[in-house]
């Protein structure tokens, strides 16, 4: 049972349950449900990631699900309104550019979420 999750194919399928959540995160009328919407799409591909051993990306999701709990309270906790959230942001984007170099240094290719991640 175990090999069924390390299947390529597998993987790509929890990618693509992942695209559907951020379609509906596209569709989403106010900014906690965007926000919401992405969380999920992110803890998806948090998974993705780890199957495909892709662990800078997996970690650059972890951030980012970090930075959107933040702001999903930032109008209802003081401690949400903090300029670290500004750090957590720049944080997403130093790990994402670092790990596109990694990945070009050793000559593979990226994949399109982690191209669409490091944007």
């Amino acid at each position: 049972m175990i090999n069924f999750f390390y299947n390529f194919w597998v993987i790509q399928a929890i990618g693509a349950v992942g695209l559907v959540f951020i379609i509906l995160a596209w569709n989403a009328k106010t900014r906690r449900n965007i926000l919401f919407l992405q969380s999920i799409y992110l803890a998806i591909l948090v998974i993705h990631y780890f199957l495909l051993t892709a662990f800078a990306g997996a970690a650059m999701c972890v951030v980012t699900i970090l930075r959107n709990s933040i702001f999903i309270q930032k109008k209802e906790k003081k401690w949400a309104d903090h300029p670290i959230s500004g750090l957590l942001s720049q944080i997403v984007t130093i790990v994402g550019i670092l790990s596109g170099m990694y990945r070009h240094d050793r000559g593979q290719k990226m994949s399109a979420e982690s191209a669409i991640m490091t944007l």
